[in-house]
């Protein structure tokens, strides 16, 4: 990954569907090498990949999870409706 320090700041401009409207993740899925966050749909648990480390949170839904993910991973993840933001 780039340094963060020389990074230029963008706006995602499109959405990558990673789980579908009603549908929890159903299996480890790939980012998009440019993914800046993720739209969560609905509230619950995601886990995620992001530096090489796993990590499960409680999200809330309907808002974006900034971060530079790598993965989202099925194991853990209750949440349904998921996007990257690239």
């Amino acid at each position: 990954m780039a340094d963060p320090h020389t990074k230029k700041l963008r706006v995602p401009t499109r959405y990558v569907e990673i789980a579908a409207v009603g549908a929890t993740v159903a299996s480890d899925t790939d980012c998009p090498e440019e993914t800046r966050g993720l739209h969560i749909g609905t509230a619950g648990n995601i886990t995620v990949v992001i530096h090489g480390q796993t990590l499960t949170m409680a999200v809330a839904g309907g808002v974006p999870l900034l971060g530079e993910f790598e993965r989202v991973l099925a194991s853990g993840s209750t949440v349904q409706g998921v996007w990257a933001l690239v």
